[in-house]
């Protein structure tokens, strides 16, 4: 789970709308996928998290949805698209749920996650702030350490037992479910061999799974 910059500024007709809302302190009006904004929200939400889930770090939105060139004049463009919006995987996920009805549109709060992991894995689960992945004080690589003989993430060892006690229950929800466990497995496997067979290298980009690639490459080259 990768620090996300969640910098809104392509949607920006959505973005100072919901700022002035809360400037003036007004409530949200309710949230709903019909909504005028709603594939604003959703497309540079994607553009931020280059189209990965926000947690499990699956892709699940095409890179041609989220180009630049897909904006105009601050609105996401959808007229090429049948019918009239992007065939993505994924949905609209409010952090803190406490909030989702006065503040539903609240950019800071909205992630894009996969439906399953949003709705069977975290929920109604109040995720603490700590692993917040825009959160300016959010470092994956001091919270989190990935274990390769599982292919799960675990809290970092080194931190205090409390907070360890507080992440793991997390993890487990929205990043350690069972089929993302075994698709992060079948995508970092064979990349591995690879590398181990001196056909590719640690500088390779990875579509999906970056942190969980990372990790292992700095445990892997600080070995040697």
């Amino acid at each position: 789970m990768r620090k996300i910059d969640k910098t809104c500024n392509l949607s920006t007709k959505y973005y100072n709308w919901q700022e002035l809302l809360e400037k003036g302190k007004i409530a949200h009006p309710e949230y709903t996928a019909t909504f005028r904004f709603y594939w604003d929200v959703v497309m540079n939400l994607f553009y931020c998290q280059k189209g990965l889930c926000a947690y499990t770090e699956k892709r699940i939105c095409p890179k041609h949805y989220y180009e630049k060139s897909k904006w105009d004049k601050g609105r996401y463009k959808r007229t090429n698209y049948v019918p009239n919006k992007p065939k993505i995987k994924g949905e609209l996920e409010h952090f803190d749920t406490v909030i989702k009805t006065a503040q539903g549109w609240l950019w800071d709060n909205l992630f894009m996650a996969d439906s399953d992991i949003n709705s069977k894995g975290k929920g109604m689960m109040k995720v603490s702030p700590i692993l917040k992945p825009d959160s300016s004080k959010y470092d994956a690589y001091a919270l989190l350490e990935y274990d390769l003989s599982k292919h799960i993430y675990i809290a970092n060892p080194s931190l205090p037992k409390s907070k360890r006690d507080l992440i793991n229950p997390i993890l487990d929800a929205i990043i350690n479910f069972d089929t993302v466990i075994d698709e992060r497995k079948n995508y970092l496997t064979p990349r591995l061999k690879l590398i181990e067979m001196n056909i590719d290298d640690w500088n390779s980009e990875q579509d999906e799974f970056p942190t969980a690639f990372e990790m292992i490459k700095r445990s892997k080259t600080k070995k040697k």
